[in-house]
């Protein structure tokens, strides 16, 4: 090669030619590669408080089958013995806190806003008289 990188002496740097310097500037702008994972980049577990965490041992016919860890509110579900129910969102769309299961269907509230009375009373209220609106029906 007719250019070489000269060493200077006496320093920690390198003479440096423009192709050098281009190949670095563009080595510089390439997506860098991803570190594995089995050079211990990633942390193995959540450092979690112990007290907030439950111990679940899955029992399957008087045999241990797995073992889970949940916090406490999921812990206190799966302890009540819950009835476990598999359904098709593409059919069914059950709500948690208002959609009820009996009779193997669930059941939606109806969205219903003021009942009868309600309304009755509410147009007594204003000072409508609700027999001749009934009347004219």
């Amino acid at each position: 090669m007719l250019f070489k990188r000269k060493k200077i002496h006496n320093t920690s740097y390198e003479e440096m030619t423009l192709i050098d310097l281009v190949r670095n500037y563009f080595i510089s702008r390439m997506p860098s590669q991803k570190a594995k994972i089995s050079e211990g980049g990633l942390e193995t577990q959540p450092n979690l408080p112990e007290g907030e965490i439950t111990y679940i041992a899955i029992v399957l016919d008087g045999v241990v089958e797995d073992v889970m860890r949940a916090q406490n509110r999921l812990a206190a579900l799966v302890l009540s013995q819950p009835q476990f129910v598999e359904f098709d969102p593409s059919v069914d769309r059950p709500q948690i806190g208002e959609t009820r299961f009996f009779d193997g269907k669930f059941q939606y509230p109806t969205n219903e806003l003021m009942t009868d009375e309600e309304i009755s009373k509410t147009l007594e209220g204003m000072g409508v008289d609700v027999e001749d609106e009934n009347k004219k029906q």
